[in-house]
């Protein structure tokens, strides 16, 4: 016999016993009515061995029905869009009990994040919006002892459910014997998507920039907003960076439901819902350095979900310092007009005027004081000012003392005072 003759038979064979062994270990159900008969025979003789016609009686029994319902999901879990509609799940159900059978189903839907939009059903070809009207046309419907059926469970997922839960329970019930059910069920896991926009705040724009002073004790905030544009609840990571960190140190960040540890540059804040903005207040200081000197500050947030997906919003921080210059000037009239370009002679009236600058062009100058100690040659007379808020007082001598004070002067701006003399 040739190797591929004797594969054959040999797969034949076991193919025979495979099939012999499943017959006894898993009958099918006697289906139901079935009459079963049992006959007993008895033969007999007698002490010298005479022969008797044999006797015969038998009995029949009936089987009656014996309802056996199962559900099988094509499917444990499920993992659907938020928002997402028309997803399926489907269950079959089998009559695994002996005769025709009719069956009605139930549900158990267990949704704490309100995951499921809507639930509807398809069954043979027709869609149905209640499970109530599911039931009548099932009620009509006959399944044999072996048959199955599908049903489909079609619902839609509400919107901003990414990652949360629910649990969909069918359950199929004998109508013939209503002890006789069973369930079968589905996780159902809304798929999360991630995103987040981060702006600051005072200008509504992704980029910024200050002129600020070196702080000495006196720090800066800039406010800046984060917005969940994922569809789920998520845990969002904020960190700064300074670049290049010369001018700049954060000394904090704040806001509702931000935690921050030992770090001032990293904080979290949690549970922030799809579509929901926190504010995040970011204290920091700005070192005496070089004005002029440009340092950035980034604020950076991220979902703890997903760590690749950020954004961030920068400011741009230069140092500025005031710079202030002072010019004093002799002249001949009250009026200021005429500088003194000659000789003075004794008893001749001259006005000082002391003209104080600052050249920034962007920082104040504050607390600015001036002293003129009038030389002993000459006799203090009066004083006034260009009314730029300049408090003024003399001080007796000797020497004779002016002493000139400014809350504050603009960048960019001047301000003078004078001083009237005469020569002695």
């Amino acid at each position: 016999m040739s190797s591929k003759a004797l594969r054959t038979a040999r797969t034949l064979i076991l193919a025979g016993l495979a099939a012999a062994f499943a017959a006894t270990t898993a009958e099918a159900q006697t289906p139901e009515g079935t009459e079963i008969w049992n006959k007993a025979t008895a033969t007999y003789t007698d002490a010298n061995n005479n022969t008797y016609a044999s006797i015969a009686d038998s009995v029949s029994v009936t089987v009656g029905f014996q309802a056996g319902i199962t559900v099988a999901p094509d499917g444990g879990s499920q993992g659907p869009a938020s928002p997402s509609t028309a997803n399926t799940m489907t269950f079959t159900v089998t009559n695994v009990g002996n005769g025709v059978d009719t069956v009605q189903v139930g549900e158990l839907v267990t949704d704490p994040q309100a995951v499921f939009d809507s639930i509807g059903y398809r069954w043979n070809t027709n869609d149905y919006q209640t499970l109530a009207a599911l039931n009548t046309a099932l009620s009509t419907y006959e399944l044999a002892a072996g048959a199955n059926t599908t049903i489909d469970v079609v619902y839609n997922v509400a919107a901003d459910k990414g990652g949360e839960t629910a649990n969909y329970q069918l359950t199929a019930t004998s109508v013939r014997d209503g002890g006789e059910s069973d369930p079968g069920d589905y996780d159902i896991n809304a798929g999360e998507s991630y995103g987040v926009t981060v702006v600051e705040t005072a200008t509504a724009s992704d980029t910024a920039a200050v002129s600020r002073l070196p702080s000495n004790g006196t720090n800066y905030t800039v406010q800046f907003t984060v917005t969940n544009d994922g569809n789920g609840t998520e845990n969002f990571v904020l960190q700064t960076t300074q670049i290049p960190g010369t001018a700049v140190s954060v000394v904090s960040m704040a806001g509702t439901g931000v935690s921050q540890g030992g770090n001032p540059d990293s904080a979290q804040v949690a549970d922030l819902g799809p579509g929901s903005s926190v504010d995040v207040t970011v204290t920091y200081s700005v070192a005496d350095v070089a004005a002029g000197t440009v340092d950035t500050l980034v604020f950076t947030a991220f979902p703890v979900g997903d760590p690749g997906t950020t954004d961030d919003a920068r400011l741009e921080v230069t140092v500025v310092k005031p710079s202030l210059t002072i010019t004093k000037q002799a002249f001949t009239d009250a009026g200021l007009t005429t500088p003194v370009a000659s000789d003075v002679l004794p008893g001749q009236t001259i006005y000082y005027r002391v003209t104080v600058s600052n050249a920034s062009g962007t920082a104040d100058a504050s607390s600015i004081d001036v002293d003129d100690d009038l030389p002993s040659e000459v006799t203090y007379v009066n004083h006034g000012d260009d009314s730029s808020g300049w408090t003024i007082t003399k001080l007796d001598g000797p020497p004779e003392h002016i002493d000139a004070t400014l809350v504050s002067l603009a960048a960019g701006n001047s301000a003078y005072f004078w001083i009237e003399v005469t020569i002695n």
